[in-house]
């Protein structure tokens, strides 16, 4: 486990984030239809690691969806648990973990453009830097709140995923940011890995609710 030295906060006087760490942002997720909301409650997750789920045969022609959708939602489980425990109080960052959620090589789009990535150190410090991007604009947790799974073959499949974003402005106000990031995932033997992603304006999310200045 690593910890998030983190850099001092945005806001008045203070640097804003790098262009670096912005695009670094990008991949671990990205924004869009961004609004102020309440949430009643959270739903808790256990899970601790990618294991590969038992059972889940990909190479016979009769997919069984549901073991998919089972094995997706487990794995987005764990990332998620994975990105919070980075972005708690006492940040701690099990970045080979996160990792290992993504495949040798790497494709995101988003408005800052098209890139792609071999999962190598420099990947592990984007993300470090993107986690911490995130808490330095006032993130505090990630939810899932809906994950949608469509099979393209046997191997392949596209999952819609709702993410919601619990901040804390600069002033203490609590704002929550709904996003959709639509990702790319193939099964090896049997465990998902990320190959590629699709965000939104993100950014301009974090502007409109006061999270990065104008």
């Amino acid at each position: 486990m690593i910890r998030i030295e983190s850099r001092p906060d945005i806001g008045a006087g203070r640097p804003p984030p790098s262009e670096a760490e912005r695009q670094a942002a990008y991949s671990l997720g990205g924004g869009r239809k961004a609004k102020e909301t309440t949430i009643a409650g959270a739903r808790d997750r256990e899970a601790t690691s990618f294991t590969p789920p038992i059972g889940l045969d990909l190479e016979t022609k009769g997919q069984n969806l549901a073991a998919m959708t089972q094995a997706v939602e487990k794995f987005f489980a764990v990332f998620e648990a994975k990105m919070n425990s980075a972005l708690s109080d006492k940040p701690e960052v099990d970045i080979e973990s996160i990792a290992s959620a993504f495949s040798d090589s790497f494709v995101q789009s988003s408005p800052l453009g098209v890139a792609c990535h071999q999962n190598d150190g420099r990947f592990r410090r984007q993300m470090s830097m993107g986690l911490e991007f995130y808490r330095n604009i006032g993130i505090r947790c990630l939810k899932i709140t809906s994950v949608k799974v469509n099979p393209l073959d046997d191997y392949h499949l596209l999952s819609d995923v709702r993410w919601r974003a619990d901040c804390v402005k600069k002033d203490g106000t609590k704002v929550d940011l709904d996003f959709t990031v639509i990702y790319f995932l193939q099964f090896i033997e049997g465990a998902p890995r990320i190959f590629a992603a699709i965000a939104g304006d993100e950014q301009k999310s974090y502007r409109e609710h006061g999270l990065l200045p104008e």
